[in-house]
């Protein structure tokens, strides 16, 4: 059985990554978008993840014309019979929202994704109680067979 990475390794260090050249047709919200999820805080998406990137920039596109087109029409709206209704964009949001989210949870960018899926900081466990023992006690037996026994189960 295969085991989940380990949340609290390193970040990999070295050259800053650009984003790649961004697909034609994108318009400004997913230009953001796309930009944001190819930015170095963000360094387990690579180049393997650009479809699903691609898709969630243009669904974001997608979301900004719904966006702009309640915001000109309003959220009631007549109907064929001249009763109130709701304006059928709002339907076409909720449904592309939770595409967005779907997508947004397989590139590890909402904050629970990442906690499973993403490198930390490097030093992002400096300040944790066992770092600040093993600080001022380096050469404590009980602290290091601790971490021995810990990496030993992990």
């Amino acid at each position: 059985m295969s085991r989940r990475p380990s949340p609290n390794r390193e970040a990999p260090r070295g050259k800053t990554r650009r984003a790649p050249v961004a697909p034609a047709g994108l318009g400004a919200d997913g230009l953001a978008a796309w930009k944001w999820v190819w930015a170095p805080s963000h360094p387990w998406i690579t180049e393997r993840h650009r479809g699903l990137v691609e898709r969630y920039c243009r669904l974001r596109d997608v979301a900004d014309g719904l966006f702009r087109q309640i915001d000109t029409d309003g959220i009631m709206s007549t109907g064929s019979q001249k009763q109130l209704r709701t304006n059928p964009a709002l339907a076409q949001l909720k449904n592309l929202s939770t595409e967005l989210r779907l997508c947004e949870t397989e590139l590890g960018l909402t904050p629970a994704a990442e906690s499973k899926t993403a490198p930390t900081p490097a030093g992002a466990f400096a300040d944790t109680p066992r770092a600040r023992a093993k600080a001022r006690r380096p050469d404590d037996t009980l602290v290091t067979l601790l971490d021995d026994h810990r990496r030993r189960d992990a």
